[in-house]
Parts: C-alpha cells; sequence; structure tokens
C-alpha cells in the first residue's frame, strides 16, 4: 500500500481564516471487495462558496478520481464495487443518481416524492440491490413533501413534546422507505415502488436510528408517553419490492429493566442476528449490549458473558465483525474513543483494545483478497481533522496510516507535541483529568494567559478530537495556553464519577474548577491571574453560575455560548423534559422549588455579583437551551453596568453549524479575550471591524493538494 505525501513545508500561522478554509473530509468507506475508498469532501472559501466532490481512492496504487457534485447532493455510498449511488435534493424532492468510477456523467436512477436521507443499499441474493432510506409520512403513508408555504402555517399541539433540537415537531411520522433496484440494458432502475417497512408508520422511527439485511429491517422506536424509554424492533420482508402487511416484532429482552432505552440496532453480516445497545434507565448501572438471533424468543445480555463481568467500560456503538465470531466496540476511556473486539466464542477473555488513540468515529470491514480481519478506521485527533487507518484485528502489523487530511497537523503548523495531559486533586478523593495545550512557539522564559474551557452535556467529556466549534490548537496558536478538564460529571472515567452530576450542577462541577485553578498556580509558564473562561450548552450554564459565585473573580473575560440562565423557567422551556434524578426532585417550580434554586444562576443573591466582562454567544433557533436565556444574561450584565457583548447568528440551533458563522464566533471570542488579557501579536485578531471578505491566508485547499495528504 502506497505511502502518499502532501510535500508541503512551508505553513501559514494557524488562524481562523486558515481554520475557514481548511478542506472537510468525511469518514471513509470502502467498497465490496476492498479496493477502493469512497468519501466526500468540502472545500471553503470565506463568504460562502463551498465546493462539494466525492473522492474515490485506490488503495494500492493511490490514484485518485473526483466526481464534483452540487450543493444539493446530501448522501452517497457504494451501491456495487465501482458504482456510487447518492441524493440530492431536488426542490420538495429528492433526486437518486449513481455514477460509475471513472465516469464523467451521473445517471438517474429515480425520483421520491419528499425529503429523504440516511441512505443503506443491501445486495440481495437475487441479484438485485435493496434501497432503504428515512423519511416523514403522514397518516396514509404517503411521503409528505416540504411545505413551501411557512408564512401561512400553523403548528397546533395537544402533547408535551413540541419542538426538537432546533426544530418544531409536526404530526409526521419518520419511517423506513424501501425499494429495489435492478440493472437493465445497463443501466440502473427501480424495480418497485416505494414501500414503508413500517407499516401505517404505526410506530415514530427514532433519529434515523435503523439497519437493513436480506432478511428484513430493524429499528428504534421511542414510547409515545415516555420519550425516553425505547425499544427495538424487527420486521421480517419476504421482499423489498412487496407491500408489508404484518406488524413489527418488539425485541424482548431476558432482563427486567422497566425504564430502559434501547438503541443502535445492527445486523449480523449474514443477517440471522442483531446487536444493539440497551441503557437501563438506572444511573447505578452500565450500558449493556444484546444480541438477538431472529426467531428466539429473547436477546441475550452479553455482558453475563464472564469475560464482560467486570470490565470496566461501557461502549457506545457496536457491530459484529466481518465473519460475524466477534463483535467491534467503541467505548470511550478517559478522553479518547478506543476501538476493541470481543471474542463471542473465548468467554474468559476480555475485550481486546484494537485502536487507542485519538478518536475513532468510523469502522468497516476492508475485505481485501478476502481478507475478514482488516479495518478500514476513520478517526480524527486534536492535529488531525480527518486521518484514515487500516487496522489488523489479529493483531499481527501495527495500524497503518493511509490518509491524514492535515499530514498530522504539518500543513497548519501544529503538531501532538504540544499537547498534554495533567491530573490533579478533585474536589473529593479522586482525581480529574485535562487536556493542556500550548502554542507551537512556546517559550519556557515566559507566562501566557490561559484559557479554561468547559464542556457541555454534562455528561459529555473533552476528547482527542478534532473540534470544529472548539478548536484548541486553534486557540493555542493565538498565544494561550488551553486548559480543558473532564470534570465531574464526564464520561470515560467511570459511572460513579458520571453519575455524581445528578442534583449537583454547580456543586462538584464548580469545586472541581477551583482546585484546577489551583493547581494551575503550580505550573510553571501558567498566567493564572490573566484567565478567560468559556463554556458551552452545560458549559456556558456553569459559566454564569461561576459568575455569580467567588470563582469568577479569578477571570479577566468570560465567554458563555449557549448557556442556562434560569433553570426553574430553562426546564419547561427546553425540548426534552427533564427527570427528576437531575434536580433532587420534580423538575417542577410548584413541587420542587429548592432543588432548582440550588444551582441557579440567576438566584437573586448572586446576580448582583456579575461583574466579570462576558460575552455571551447564542443562537436563535435553540431550542434545548432557548435563545432567552442568552437575552436574560447579556440585559442583566447591561444593568449592572458590566462590559458585557450579545453576539446572535438568527438561524443557528444549539451549536454554531454553519461554517462562516463558526468563522465569526472564533473572530468574536479571540477578540474577547485578546482584548481582557491585552493579547498583543501583528497576527491577533482585533475588536473592530469584523469582516467575511476572503484573508489572505494560504490555500490548504487544492484539489491537487488533498489528494496527495496521506502520510
Amino acid at each position: 500500500m502506497p505511502i502518499m505525501n502532501s510535500g508541503q513545508s512551508h505553513h501559514p500561522k494557524f488562524t481562523p481564516e486558515v481554520w475557514a478554509r481548511l478542506p472537510d473530509r468525511g469518514p471513509a468507506h470502502p467498497n465490496y471487495d476492498g479496493t477502493l475508498i469512497l468519501c466526500h469532501v468540502w472545500e471553503y472559501k470565506i463568504g460562502g462558496e463551498v465546493s462539494r466532490s466525492i473522492q474515490v481512492t485506490n488503495i494500492e496504487s493511490g490514484e485518485l478520481w473526483t466526481f464534483p457534485l452540487s450543493e444539493h447532493v446530501f448522501e452517497s455510498t457504494w451501491l456495487d464495487s465501482d458504482t456510487v449511488i447518492f441524493l440530492e435534493k431536488r426542490g420538495r424532492s429528492t433526486g437518486v443518481f449513481v455514477v460509475k468510477v471513472g465516469a464523467s456523467l451521473r445517471q438517474v436512477v429515480g425520483t421520491m416524492g419528499g425529503p429523504v436521507r440516511n441512505l443503506k443499499v443491501q445486495p440481495l441474493k437475487d441479484g438485485s440491490i435493496a434501497l432503504a432510506v428515512t423519511g416523514l409520512v403522514d397518516a396514509s403513508s404517503g411521503l409528505v413533501g416540504g411545505n413551501p408555504d411557512k408564512a401561512g402555517q400553523v403548528m397546533v399541539y395537544d402533547t408535551y413534546r413540541v419542538q426538537e433540537s432546533s426544530s418544531w415537531l409536526g404530526p409526521e411520522r419518520m419511517t423506513i422507505i424501501c425499494t429495489t433496484l435492478v440493472k437493465r440494458e445497463g443501466k440502473w432502475c427501480t424495480a418497485s415502488v416505494l414501500q414503508s417497512a413500517i407499516p401505517r408508520a404505526c410506530l415514530p422511527l427514532s433519529c434515523d436510528d435503523y439497519d437493513i439485511s436480506q432478511e428484513g429491517v430493524t429499528f428504534t422506536s421511542k414510547e409515545e408517553s415516555r420519550p425516553f424509554n425505547s425499544h427495538v424492533y424487527f420486521v421480517r420482508l419476504a421482499s423489498f419490492a412487496k407491500f408489508v402487511t404484518h406488524e413489527p416484532e418488539r425485541i424482548d429482552i431476558q432482563d427486567d429493566y422497566p425504564n430502559s432505552c434501547s438503541y443502535g440496532p445492527r445486523f449480523s453480516h449474514d443477517g440471522s442476528q442483531i446487536v444493539f445497545l440497551l441503557s437501563p434507565g438506572d444511573p447505578s448501572q452500565k450500558i449493556q449490549i444484546y444480541i438477538y438471533r431472529i426467531g428466539a424468543p429473547k436477546a441475550i445480555n452479553i455482558f453475563d458473558m464472564e469475560n464482560c463481568k467486570d470490565w470496566p467500560l461501557y461502549p457506545y456503538d457496536v457491530e459484529f465483525s466481518p465473519n460475524d465470531q466477534a463483535l467491534h466496540l467503541l467505548a470511550e476511556d478517559h478522553g479518547r474513543a478506543r476501538l476493541y473486539e470481543l471474542s463471542l466464542h473465548q468467554p474468559k477473555e476480555h475485550p481486546r483494545e484494537l485502536l487507542c488513540n485519538g478518536n475513532v468515529e468510523l469502522f468497516a470491514p476492508l475485505r481485501r483478497n478476502g481478507s475478514e480481519n482488516l479495518l478500514l478506521v476513520t478517526t480524527s485527533s486534536f492535529v488531525d481533522n480527518s486521518l484514515y487507518l487500516v487496522v489488523d484485528t489479529n493483531g499481527d502489523s501495527k495500524p497503518s496510516v493511509l490518509s491524514s487530511l492535515t499530514d498530522h497537523g504539518a500543513r497548519l503548523g501544529i503538531s501532538q507535541k504540544q499537547v498534554s495531559e495533567i491530573y490533579f486533586q478533585g474536589a473529593g478523593d479522586y482525581p480529574v483529568h485535562a487536556w493542556m495545550m500550548k502554542p507551537s512557539c512556546f517559550d519556557e522564559n515566559r507566562k501566557y494567559p490561559i484559557v479554561l474551557f468547559i464542556h457541555g452535556g454534562p455528561r459529555y467529556s473533552w476528547r482527542d478530537r478534532w473540534e470544529e466549534e472548539h478548536n484548541f490548537l486553534l486557540w493555542a496558536e493565538q498565544g494561550y495556553i488551553v486548559v480543558a478538564p473532564n470534570i465531574t460529571g464526564s464520561t470515560g472515567y467511570g459511572i460513579d464519577f458520571e453519575n455524581a452530576i445528578w442534583d449537583n450542577w454547580g456543586g462538584r462541577p464548580y469545586d472541581d474548577l477551583v482546585k484546577c485553578m489551583e493547581h494551575l498556580e503550580r505550573i510553571p509558564n501558567v498566567d493564572v491571574d490573566n484567565a478567560v473562561l468559556l463554556g458551552d450548552s452545560f458549559g456556558g450554564y456553569l459559566v454564569n453560575w461561576i459568575q455569580g459565585n467567588p470563582l469568577g473573580r479569578r477571570f479577566k473575560a468570560m465567554i458563555s455560548i449557549a448557556g442556562i440562565f434560569d433553570l426553574p423557567t430553562y426546564v419547561l422551556q427546553a425540548d426534552y423534559p427533564t427527570t427528576d434524578k437531575v434536580f433532587g426532585g420534580k423538575p417542577l417550580k410548584w413541587e420542587n422549588m429548592e432543588g432548582l434554586e440550588k444551582y441557579n444562576p440567576a438566584r437573586q443573591d448572586l446576580l448582583p455579583n456579575w461583574k466579570t466582562p462576558m460575552l455571551v454567544v447564542h443562537g436563535g433557533m435553540d431550542f434545548r437551551c432557548p435563545v432567552v436565556s442568552g437575552i436574560a444574561a447579556f440585559h442583566t450584565l447591561q444593568e449592572l453596568g458590566t462590559p458585557s457583548r450579545l453576539v446572535i447568528f438568527p438561524h443557528e440551533g444549539h451549536g454554531i453549524c454553519g461554517r462562516d458563522n463558526l468563522l465569526e464566533l472564533y473572530r468574536q471570542s479571540i477578540a474577547w479575550a485578546n482584548k481582557y488579557t491585552a493579547i498583543t501579536d501583528d497576527l491577533a485578531i482585533t475588536d473592530e471591524s469584523i469582516t467575511t471578505e476572503e484573508s489572505d491566508a494560504p490555500d490548504v485547499s487544492s484539489t491537487s493538494d488533498l489528494s496527495h495528504d496521506t502520510d
């Protein structure tokens, strides 16, 4: 396998403008015989212009084929070993297209009468190919198209949930839509009409969570009355070309978990089994893995096997191995998403680690020369926004690098040498792990201001992964030491550490941050008296909470993104109902005001303390932490005369996604931090006119470089 290099030695300073022009690359998908790799590539220019393409690379020769796409293409996958199928939005409908590798023209396969997504294909025994997507259907199971007349639209609700993330929930239901494709006279075409795999949309699909096989369809559906509870179902299909007439079968489990949430169902490669994950609903119990053999009365719990009973980690993704003799798991451990293999026939062997560094994002069988022991793995890290690896599950060789989009950071002038880890004593008898980043031009003889990052969740963590919204090394390159602690509530440090967040939002996490600042006082080159605090979502809530407490006086400036202002009001405004355990009782003012007020940033005794200069950022379409929280926080600061600024992205939801909007977020945030830490640098962002014009940053996104940037 050739090892390719970008050959680029000169690099610009890693600024927000350079970041904004860095290409994005989707996960790597191998074809059926393991000879070619498919991925999507996005190339950006500041100001909104985006070039999209499909790229196919020959693994052996490195030969690259690029097929340009319109801005409306949003999904693709392999149809056969040398043909790519993709979806394109076409007004209120969706077009289905195919293109043969090496060709210059695409072929129209058909049109679906509404928006669809989550494309899957499955070769069938008769030579045809099953095609499945998800889409919204009405009461008659008809695919629902987009509504062009938004101005006259009215939404009426009689049940609790009315919104999700950044969208209003409509009366339609998500379902799985199937058909079959055949090749006639050298062209692909549909062999049957579209059908719903879930009859009469009798069960709502959960978050596109489904899979298909020769035997049928498996999917997850939430309970109508209890949105936190969900179950896995199986629909046996005699044919993907005929309408389904029988109801889905709910897969029962051998254990009693009345408040459980099942998710992530995946078929074995021979279609005879389904594996899925289950969260028991009890905070003291870890996530379980179940396998259901089609036709069996119940699914069995894999964690009852001897080799799993004392395994300290719990998985968040699972697939069958290529030969169905093992499971491949992703599990979080101390700020990394690691890949493991669990044998189904060796009951005394613990899950075996296959890949330990970075953040594994996708893995797929690489069936090169009939091999069943190779995986194509897509990962990222603090220095790599896209890294493709080949992993030998037998352990006969180390993982080999196929491609690094940033040349392991070299194209941006950053490296893993800038990244370190520290541990400090938390508020109790437990250690807290934190990531630390230094500038590439770090000088041992000077002190640097710090930016302390607080993650969202709260059940989340800072991992060794490429973060679009909060790129630590981008901040470090502006002249800061970045510290990102995984405080109480963080995932990947044991169930007890994670669950200690309940009824403790402003307790242990706050105390951990106090201890973090005390620990940083003892680290050379860290100027703790020149510090900025930044938090997003739950982290934004914690910034607001800290603002009213003594720790807030330790920071020169704060940045609160998508935060929460008034807890008692927030729990009735958010898109998901809050469970009783979060705040020590019913999340209702009239039943548990004491529990809600305990850690409420808007408590009347705390608000007069909001004296640290603060930048408040919010998405106008944020239904998770509604924008009124950001406005209220800003108005409070203005009334108090505290230096403050409000930045609203009107069309963004919970999380800033648009490339130009993210660039503006970086510019505003860095300018705010620089203003109060007195960062001086010829290339530092100023607090003056912030534009979206093209900068003079060197171009790192040329197609020729992109095709040769592997390591």
